[in-house]
């Protein structure tokens, strides 16, 4: 029945066109000219619009490509930045450190001068108080025996 019915939409759409009349047969190659030229018409927008997409595709990756490999370079270069901060900051604190070290070093010497110092001084003070003391002492000691009642 499937093929019965092609059969006549077949025939209903193609007309005897020996029987069809020359204006009739004009007005249908017109009509198949027109319907012609808009698929052509179609196809070629639909074409063009093809085209212009796969370029699109093409500059995208062409442009993904260039932002990676751009992104990469950049990384690379924060990684060495980073890496020659990090350099600098250790360098700078092994500067302060041992700028704290000699000054520490120079403290404690002052401080030992001072000490020093201090201690000299009560060293002088102790003997020149104990010269004191054993003058005092031979003095009483003299006096004792120029005493009457003493040894």
């Amino acid at each position: 029945m499937l093929i019965a019915e092609s059969l006549d939409e077949k025939q209903s759409i193609e007309p005897n066109t020996q029987t069809e009349r020359p204006c009739d047969l004009r007005k249908r190659v017109k009509y198949y000219r027109e319907s012609r030229d808009q698929w052509k018409q179609a196809n070629q927008e639909k074409r063009k619009q093809s085209q212009a997409l796969q370029t699109r595709l093409a500059e995208l990756k062409v442009s993904r490509n260039g932002w990676k490999e751009n992104c990469q370079k950049l990384k690379k270069e924060i990684k060495s930045y980073e890496s020659a901060q990090k350099k600098i900051i250790e360098e700078a604190l092994q500067q302060i450190e041992s700028e704290q070290k000699a000054c520490m070093n120079e403290l404690i010497k002052a401080e030992q001068e001072k000490l020093e110092n201090l201690n000299s001084r009560l060293q002088s003070e102790v003997e020149s108080k104990v010269s004191i003391i054993e003058a005092q002492q031979q003095e009483i000691d003299s006096l004792k025996k120029n005493e009457p009642g003493g040894d």
